[in-house]
């Protein structure tokens, strides 16, 4: 997934017991699956959850909602 300097990213993170998947989407995208993190045994609700931003790249949060189903 690649995206212009200054555009912005929908993040959609779920966060499941067993799993944590994220997909992304632009304004010129439909929905892009990134990746799903799995483990046995392991409960991730119960874990933190956050952002890997190599180098000097930033990131600036807009309308963030946490939803719990």
């Amino acid at each position: 997934f690649t995206t212009n300097s200054g555009e912005w990213v929908h993040v959609d993170m779920s966060v499941k017991p067993d799993s944590i998947s994220a997909r992304v989407k632009t304004s010129n995208s439909d929905w892009t699956d990134v990746g799903v993190v799995s483990g046995d045994g392991r409960d991730y609700t119960q874990d933190n959850v956050g952002f890997y931003l190599p180098g000097n790249d930033e990131v600036a949060v807009a309308n963030f909602r946490f939803v719990k189903h």
